[in-house]
């Protein structure tokens, strides 16, 4: 028998998971046709399944892939989750109502080039969601473990929208003030993982992993759970409107023809 597959969320992941909680609603996600860029271990997939939505995802790593064919087993047997092999395979399914991805575009080079892509996916009127880390005087190790390009500032994200046709509709700046302790936790902790790492890896094989790299230890597990994290989910609202958080999650409309 082959062993199961562990994914442990880290504590961005959980407060940014709590941010699109107040987004992905029922009322908005039942019953329409979602695509996700980059699933890694298929959490934001089972968010909007549990709401009502069909879920279609495009994922790159196969590990991630597996992960998530193991966690959503049961919906992919109903029919409402749809796992495709390429970018290209969407193209067959659009248009959509959303299109959602997660720490994505920083790992495209060209990310103009990508992002156009995203939005001819859309139905007019359709929603983006996506979320983006923040800030690049924020930028350390973990970036260069992670395969990143660049991080984002606000004006990045307001030109993008303009330069798409997109109305947008809000930026949420999420995780302050907890994030600033844990990544410097996890700076310590990437720094000994990159040590190991093959110095001629390309940013490609480092994304591919990034999504599902986790630590499963029992002190992981204990310290950060939806009880522990609770207070946290709370505090970071206070900072949503400033640029003091790790990321910035993006809700963006196309605009009707």
């Amino acid at each position: 028998m082959s062993e199961k597959k562990v994914w442990i969320p880290t504590p961005r992941f959980m407060l940014r998971k709590s941010v699109l909680k107040t987004i992905l609603k029922e009322d908005f996600v039942k019953g329409k046709k979602c695509l996700e860029i980059g699933y890694g271990a298929g959490e934001i997939l089972k968010l909007v399944l549990e709401k009502g939505g069909v879920a279609y995802g495009v994922e790159l790593s196969k590990d991630a892939e597996a992960l998530t064919k193991e966690r959503l087993s049961n919906y992919l047997k109903e029919k409402r989750l749809f796992l495709l092999n390429s970018f290209e395979d969407a193209l067959n399914y659009a248009d959509f109502d959303i299109l959602m991805a997660f720490e994505v575009l920083e790992h495209i080079e060209n990310d103009e080039i990508e992002f156009a892509n995203w939005v001819n996916l859309l139905k007019s009127g359709g929603f983006i969601i996506l979320s983006v880390p923040s800030n690049m005087s924020k930028w350390s190790i973990s970036d260069e473990w992670a395969g990143h390009y660049r991080r984002y500032e606000r004006k990045d994200i307001v030109r993008l929208c303009d330069k798409f046709d997109l109305t947008l509709i809000k930026i949420i700046s999420y995780g302050f003030p907890l994030t600033e302790i844990t990544d410097r936790l996890m700076n310590v902790v990437i720094a000994k993982k990159m040590k190991k790492i093959d110095k001629n890896i390309t940013k490609e094989e480092l994304s591919k992993n990034s999504g599902v790299d986790r630590n499963s230890s029992l002190i992981f597990r204990f310290l950060f759970n939806d009880f522990f994290m609770f207070p946290f989910y709370l505090l970071q609202r206070l900072f949503f409107s400033t640029d003091l958080g790790t990321g910035y999650v993006v809700v963006a409309q196309k605009n009707k023809n």
